[in-house]
């Protein structure tokens, strides 16, 4: 016997108690009902997760819903498009037997077609490997490395065999120097995390996609609290450095980081992050994700910093998936005669025609 239900963040209790029941390793912060409602306030959509239950058996697929009519084009119905929260998103199960996840994908078919949904993107989760539960349903797409530390072995052990002879001696000459690094509360240091990351996200000229409201940050503070930390870096003329953190059960994850401009130490995000090991190993965390790179080459310069704290990394994937082909065609060929600018700079994006003109 197998049925499916769908929430909304008004179910988060609900939600909350369908997410305790998967494996302990199958439960992550992207999945919760807090962390999407932090996208839903922040305009990115309104959040949905589809349950699916069959013989004792579970899989939570949460994302944001939006209205393709609302971009202004010709339509003769309301149609939708959904895509996962910033990060890493994708269905998590408890089993990945084919049955099961041929079943789920027939339920979820179903809601699609009723719902009008014509095309769904996702961020498949590095550590959960979740793109095995939907490579045959979907087109997955490698898209790049991302980097990760194992915890298990003890911080003696990281320091040791995960750390790069750069990066130790980048910390030593950190620990001579005089700034400090604390970790915080973010109710207490919201605030100036969101001015220093602002700040330089608009000197690095970064894509729209990587600001957030005051909604959001406020909202990360109240809704996270437990489930994040932030770590300062501090000289005795105030903070220079902010990176935010999340923690959730096995895992914790490098979010978003931040320096004023006046900063000139090159050292400061080593330190930053070393201090947020140390406090994920604390915690519990068996493992830490560092994310990957600003590009998916093998030089990119972040994701070579990254592999200063660990050699170890693990597979990033995409999933695209067209419901409806005549809509979606209907709807690109619009966006290429209304915004053509967008249209050429973002039509390798399977929902680049949510990119207008102006």
């Amino acid at each position: 016997m197998s049925d499916y239900e769908v929430l909304t963040s008004k179910d988060t209790p609900k939600w909350t108690d369908y997410l305790s029941l998967l494996p302990i390793e199958q439960q992550d912060v992207y999945f919760t009902p807090e962390y999407y409602k932090l996208y839903e306030v922040n305009g990115d959509g309104s959040a949905r997760c589809f349950v699916f239950r069959k013989d004792g058996d579970i899989a939570l697929y949460p994302f944001l819903i939006n209205r393709i009519n609302d971009l202004g084009y010709d339509l003769d119905d309301e149609y939708y498009d959904i895509q996962g929260a910033y990060g890493y998103n994708g269905v998590v199960s408890s089993t990945n037997d084919t049955n099961f996840v041929d079943s789920f994908y027939e339920a979820f078919s179903n809601y699609v077609n009723k719902q009008h949904i014509v095309c769904e993107f996702v961020r498949f989760h590095p550590l959960l490997q979740n793109v095995g539960f939907s490579c045959k349903h979907l087109e997955a797409v490698y898209d790049r490395k991302t980097v990760c530390l194992d915890l298990n072995i003890g911080y003696n052990h990281v320091w040791e065999a995960l750390y790069s002879s750069n990066n130790r001696n980048m910390l030593r000459k950190a620990s001579k120097s005089d700034l400090e690094c604390v970790v915080t509360t973010l109710t207490d240091s919201i605030l100036v995390f969101q001015e220093i990351y602002t700040k330089t996200m608009e000197r690095v000229a970064a894509s729209e996609d990587y600001f957030f409201s005051q909604k959001y940050f406020q909202g990360f503070a109240s809704r996270l609290e437990d489930n994040s930390y932030m770590v300062l870096c501090f000289s005795e003329q105030g903070v220079e450095a902010a990176s935010l953190f999340m923690i959730y059960g096995m895992y914790a994850h490098y979010h978003l980081s931040g320096r004023y401009s006046s900063c000139k130490h090159n050292f400061v995000t080593n330190m930053m992050l070393d201090k947020a090991v140390k406090f994920a190993l604390e915690s519990g965390c068996m493992t830490m994700h560092l994310g990957g790179g600003r590009s998916a080459a093998s030089d990119d310069s972040l994701f070579k910093f990254k592999q200063n704290f660990s050699s170890e990394t693990r597979d990033f994937y995409i999933g695209k998936k067209v419901h409806d082909k005549q809509l979606f065609d209907h709807v690109v060929s619009q966006w290429r005669v209304k915004h053509p600018l967008s249209a050429t700079k973002y039509g390798h994006m399977l929902q680049g025609y949510r990119k207008l003109d102006g």
